[in-house]
């Protein structure tokens, strides 16, 4: 006698034991389920006819309590759970949150700046199933699509721009531009520089296409626009720094000059005492010719001087050690070997005995050179075991030997150029890296290594035979030692002009407030280095007159600072002179300029490789206006 049967599942069906099927008869259903089991039809009932088998669940339920089959019964425990009693409820979850349509708005403009993403995302569809009905529930009175948020950029690019402009107004500045192009579209980006609050503050001005050839005329119009459009002035700029390229180069030197003609100003008596003693360098030297030490006509307090990118500089005195000293030809053996260690054969092996892949160089980037010798050597013993025996013949141990000797003499300088790019870079910390490059680079016993140094002595005279460089350092506590007495008296010279310069930017009001409190100067208490310098400045005979400052003040001023002690070589020399904001302000506001110039121009490089996100192959056609609003804010918003 068989198990009683007492699914009530079956009720709902008519069975046929001639054929071994169950028919529904629920509304006609009709559907046919093979054989009679209680789980199958209930699995049915539960698919097709859910209001019938939430019925049948709770009839089952009833019996439980009936017959005292509760839960907790051993009898229930050893049941087999009903799946449905382990499903999640799926009702709607009501949560608070704080956010508004502004700040959605914003979110949306950081996407297609800062992250990179199209325009088009805030249309998307998945996009549009997110905000609109946080933006319905807010009762938003505008919409935010692609059009309205192009329309936020340009706003939010607007108003930085006005901020910038007003930063820069009444002071002195320093600029650095260089060039790049992406999908057949040029650009020429420009960044300003200057020192505040003991800190570089960067900011970017434009981000410029270009349409016709980069000559240096074209440029300098191109920066004359951009200095235009936030109501500045070119006798506001106290540098620009560039790469070595002749147009670039080119374009300082007629930005300099179209400066002096807009601001005739200078003196036939200091331009005969100042240029004809020590010469004017900076603009004439740095398009190749040294020879040429003097301008006439022009007074070197109003010829914008030109600095070249030391990074740059370096980058391209490696490239003539390494051409000079016949370590190109072992390079190309090393590319040529890497290359055969990245065919696929090769590089299932490495990634087999777990190794490091073999990197390719760039042959115009000395670093990726730099990094394929080094992963070679550690790749040195899989080489030779990879290698046939005849290829095994000619990387004999002399040639491992010579490629470690390459990468011991080039590492002092990619240590320097790691240094060069950093942002809160002065000249003195250029100068340290550039230095400890040479003197650690001349202990090293080899060809490429006396060869580069050969080249950096010689090019460190574009980058140091200036005012702009004379000046910084005289004007760093932990360098200026190292200046020759001729150096030193131009420095002098040039921040004195320097100095009328400022003043000459600076409203009334300010230049009283400068006047009073040098006055007052001598009423302070006097620490030991103060009092030295008062007694050197006696025995001088240079005392301040109540009658305000005058050429002479200020280069009391320079003679007294000169006399002071060097500072450590790990000093912050901008919190060293914003602590004197108050004692010497005049001293301070000259350092602020001359610290400020950018040693490298590296913070447009890394601007430009924004490119490749903002510019992409599917957002090649951005028009010109957004997408130098795009880049800029970019740039801004980057830390």
């Amino acid at each position: 006698m068989g198990r009683e049967r007492t699914n009530r599942a079956r009720k709902f069906f008519n069975y046929d034991s001639v054929s071994n099927k169950s028919t529904c008869q629920i509304e006609d259903c009709q559907h046919v389920v093979s054989g009679d089991h209680g789980g199958n039809l209930e699995r049915h009932l539960q698919r097709r006819h859910k209001e019938v088998y939430g019925k049948l669940l709770a009839e089952k339920a009833t019996k439980r309590v009936v017959l005292g089959r509760d839960e907790d019964s051993p009898a229930a425990k050893l049941r087999q759970v009903d799946i449905t009693s382990m499903l999640q409820p799926t009702s709607s979850k009501c949560v608070w949150l704080e956010i508004t349509e502004d700040s959605i708005m914003k979110s949306c403009v950081e996407l297609v700046t800062r992250n990179g993403r199209p325009f088009r995302l805030v249309d998307d569809s998945g996009f549009r199933q997110i905000i609109d009905p946080v933006l319905k529930a807010l009762g938003a009175r505008r919409a935010i699509t692609a059009a309205t948020v192009k329309d936020r950029v340009q706003e939010e690019a607007k108003s930085k721009r006005e901020e910038i402009s007003s930063s820069l107004r009444g002071r002195m500045f320093s600029l650095k531009i260089d060039c790049a192009s992406r999908l057949d579209r040029a650009l020429l980006g420009i960044n300003v520089q200057y020192a505040e609050n003991g800190r570089l503050v960067l900011q970017p001005l434009a981000m410029k296409e270009l349409f016709d050839r980069h000559t240096g005329e074209h440029l300098r119009l191109q920066v004359k626009s951009t200095l235009s459009r936030y109501d500045l002035s070119i006798s506001q700029v106290y540098s620009v720094t560039t790469d070595n390229g002749a147009n670039m180069l080119k374009a300082v030197r007629l930005l300099g000059e179209a400066d002096d003609e807009s601001d005739d100003c200078s003196s036939d008596e200091e331009a005969d005492s100042g240029e004809h003693a020590f010469g004017t360098y900076g603009l004439i030297s740095l398009l190749d010719n040294p020879e040429v030490t003097h301008l006439p006509g022009l007074d070197d307090a109003d010829l914008m001087l030109g600095v070249r990118c030391a990074a740059h500089t370096l980058q391209l005195a490696v490239t003539d050690a390494l051409k000079e000293s016949g370590s190109c030809t072992i390079v190309a053996e090393c590319r040529a070997l890497v290359k055969k260690l990245r065919v696929q054969s090769a590089m299932g092996l490495i990634r087999k005995l777990g190794l490091k892949k073999p990197v390719i160089d760039c042959p115009t980037r000395w670093m990726s050179t730099l990094n394929m010798l080094v992963r070679l050597t550690e790749l040195k013993s899989f080489v030779e075991d990879f290698l046939s025996e005849e290829e095994r013949s000619r990387w004999i141990e002399c040639m491992w030997a010579e490629v470690e000797m390459l990468t011991v003499a080039l590492e002092p300088a990619q240590v320097a150029t790691k240094k060069l790019q950093r942002e809160q870079l002065t000249i003195g910390d250029f100068y340290d890296a550039w230095l400890t490059c040479v003197l650690s680079t001349s202990k090293i016993l080899s060809p490429l290594a006396k060869a580069l140094v050969k080249f950096m002595k010689k090019r460190e005279r574009d980058l140091c035979d200036t005012n702009i460089f004379c000046g910084a350092l005289y004007m760093e506590p932990r360098y200026r030692l190292l200046l020759t007495t001729e150096q030193k008296c131009q420095a002098r010279l040039h921040l004195s002009k320097t100095w009328k310069r400022i003043t000459g930017l600076q409203p009334k009001q300010d230049i009283k407030y400068i006047q009073a409190s040098v006055a007052a100067a001598p009423a302070e208490p006097q620490d030991a280095l103060e009092a030295l310098l008062k007694e050197k400045e006696a025995e001088a005979g240079a005392h301040p007159e109540a009658g305000g400052l005058g050429p002479v003040d200020i280069a009391c001023l320079l003679e007294m600072l000169d006399k002071e002690a060097r500072l450590p070589r790990t000093t912050n020399v901008l919190a060293f002179w914003e602590e004197r904001k108050e004692r010497q302000p005049e001293l301070y506001s000259l350092a602020k300029v001359a610290l400020g110039v950018p040693a490298t121009q590296v913070s447009v490089e890394r601007a430009f490789s924004a490119l490749k996100f903002i510019l992409s192959d599917q957002r090649s056609c951005l028009s010109l206006s957004t997408l130098d609003d795009v880049l800029f804010l970019r740039s801004c918003s980057v830390p």
